[in-house]
């Protein structure tokens, strides 16, 4: 198994575990890296970007994007991402964090994101 998408599996599992404990604000986070590491993982093996080149989220999230309508995927996916980069801000930014909701609502985008990034690059290899 690739070396990014482990890391993926392993925040998704971090961040359901979190969410289970009540722990919204390091789920969100989680979460979101899971998402993250996906979109890192596409980029990799399907397009050959070296991602260890781009030195910000905002660069692996404007080359997914591209590469994701080039391939012909739904935008949804970016803005899925973009959703959890917000939530994850606030978890871990804000003095109040997120709510359980807020919590719930990205562990789902994570669970509908990763079932569409990893899965395809799964089944490809």
């Amino acid at each position: 198994m690739n070396g990014l998408i482990k890391k993926s599996r392993d925040a998704a599992a971090s961040a359901r575990l979190l969410f289970e404990s009540s722990q919204f604000d390091g789920a969100v986070s989680r979460a979101y890296y899971a998402m993250f590491d996906a979109a890192r993982a596409y980029l990799k093996l399907r397009h050959g970007v070296d991602v260890g080149r781009v030195k910000t989220h905002a660069g692996i999230l404007t080359l997914f994007s591209k590469h994701l309508a080039e391939d012909g995927w739904s935008p949804d996916l970016v803005r899925a991402l973009n959703r959890a980069m917000a939530q994850r801000k606030q978890a871990d930014y804000d003095e109040l964090g997120v709510e359980r909701d807020a919590g719930a609502f990205v562990i789902a985008e994570m669970d509908r994101f990763l079932a569409q990034v990893l899965d395809q690059l799964e089944q490809e290899d």
